[in-house]
């Protein structure tokens, strides 16, 4: 599945801050908010959309196997 690069804006501070105890925790901030986002999706989004839009995403893929064969 395609990616969408999002921007949002925080204090210097805080995302150095955050940067320094999460790297201290083997993980980094990227990882947690691209977590964060997966949960808020499946609390929030029916999991008939979730399972259509997966059922969409797998015949995409397909699709673009069998163009290369």
């Amino acid at each position: 599945m395609a990616k969408v690069k999002l921007e949002i804006e925080a204090e210097p501070a805080q995302i150095a801050a955050l940067n320094v105890y999460l790297g201290g925790k083997n993980t980094c901030l990227e990882f947690e908010i691209s977590e964060h986002i997966e949960s808020l999706y499946k609390k929030n989004v029916p999991k008939i959309v979730r399972d259509y839009i997966a059922a969409n995403n797998e015949n995409k893929k397909n699709e673009r196997r069998s163009e290369a064969i």
